[in-house]
């Protein structure tokens, strides 16, 4: 696709989509240089919400922005305790390798500083556990965690002012169980920005200065590595709470979706046992006085003499036949919605129906100058009438 907007600005040709593709993916007649992109990410100047159309509509609705920041925090309050375990793991194996290579005190003062701040982070997660089981968490919540992991963080770096052995080997140890304890912090804390830059921030910056601080060219590297350690990592915790956002976003929709269309459901089911209810009581009432009126054209037929009234009678003792089979028929349907129809089976002969349709539809035929026309027939049919 790039290659196609370029070599359709290259030849300053090609269709009107292209050309409105290019400009849009351009943001105007200057493409975006891919270094000030890079830094966009870099220093979090780009967008604060997910780049697709869908997610940045959602986060900029404030009812979905609140729960799903909520979402984030539950799930960065369930990560506390890993995270607390996996340092103070990392603690107890420094403190190990460490023993013989520092002072005693040092080394006491030192795993003290980190086992304050690793017992924060576990007060911090037993005081917040109701507002999880509420899931009624918000950021203003999250200061007191973000706090101990800062104070972690701090002790992590101080680590390489206070307690770093002279052996490289031990430097070298200790060092890459730092950078782990980082990695594993950037990824089990991105679902709370803060906390990731109070944790990572002062550990690497701490880590730079301590190696800098030291002269040498092996060090002074080490140093200047960690400044680009701290970047990728805040950018890997930012890309990955984005990610998380617009997934818990577009979950909720999906959920706001599946209760609507269950409202709905709800809503057409009633629909429908009413419309049910009504025709059942609409033929039940309307077939009352179609019987009367049944009866009072029987009553016609014995008084009427004349040949031309009688026959009149009949087409007229024909039509109320054909509307109580209608009506009839209205109490088939009610009974079919309701799962309780029962089919009547018999036989009749098909000339009866047909003489049912001729005296329903012959009229109507006869009003738009049309000829209804029945064919006779002996046939019997066995089926419900």
């Amino acid at each position: 696709m790039h290659g196609t907007l370029w070599r359709a600005r290259a030849n300053r040709a090609g269709s009107a989509g292209d050309h409105n593709s290019a400009h849009h993916m351009t943001g105007g007649s200057r493409p975006v240089s891919r270094l000030k992109l890079f830094f966009q990410d870099l220093t979090s100047l780009s967008s604060p919400v997910p780049g697709t159309v869908e997610a940045r509509e959602l986060l900029s609705n404030p009812h979905y922005r609140e729960r799903v920041v909520a979402e984030q925090l539950t799930l960065f309050h369930r990560n506390i305790p890993a995270g607390s375990l996996g340092s103070m793991i990392g603690a107890i194996i420094v403190a190990g390798f460490l023993s013989g290579q520092v002072s005693a005190q040092r080394l006491l003062v030192w795993t003290g500083f980190m086992a304050i701040a690793i017992a924060a982070e576990f007060f911090c997660y037993v005081r917040l556990v109701n507002l999880r089981l509420a899931a009624s968490m918000r950021a203003g919540d999250m200061h007191a965690a973000t706090v101990a992991f800062g104070l972690e963080g701090l002790g992590w770096g101080l680590s390489t002012f206070y307690v770093l052995p002279p052996d490289l080997a031990y430097q070298a140890l200790m060092l890459m169980i730092m950078l782990i304890i980082a990695t594993f912090g950037a990824i089990s804390l991105s679902m709370h920005l803060p906390a990731v830059y109070a944790f990572e921030v002062p550990l690497l910056l701490l880590i730079a200065a301590s190696m800098i601080s030291r002269g040498t060219l092996v060090h002074i590297l080490i140093g200047v590595a960690m400044p680009v350690a701290l970047g990728a990592m805040l950018v890997y915790s930012r890309n990955s709470n984005e990610t998380l956002g617009a997934a818990i976003a577009a979950n909720l929709k999906a959920r706001g979706l599946v209760d609507e269309l269950v409202v709905q459901k709800d809503a057409a089911e009633k629909a429908n046992v009413a419309k049910t209810r009504f025709l059942a009581s609409a033929s039940h009432d309307l077939r009352q006085p179609m019987h009367t009126i049944g009866l009072l054209v029987d009553i016609l037929r014995d008084r009427v003499s004349r040949s031309e009234d009688r026959q009149l009678v009949e087409r007229i003792h024909g039509a109320v036949l054909a509307m109580e089979n209608l009506f009839k028929g209205l109490l088939d349907i009610s009974k079919l919605d309701a799962g309780a129809v029962e089919p009547n089976v018999s036989a009749f002969a098909l000339a009866e129906l047909f003489d049912v349709i001729k005296l329903s539809f012959a009229s109507q035929a006869e009003s738009k100058g049309l000829q209804l026309r029945i064919v006779p027939t002996r046939a019997v049919i066995t089926s419900d009438r």
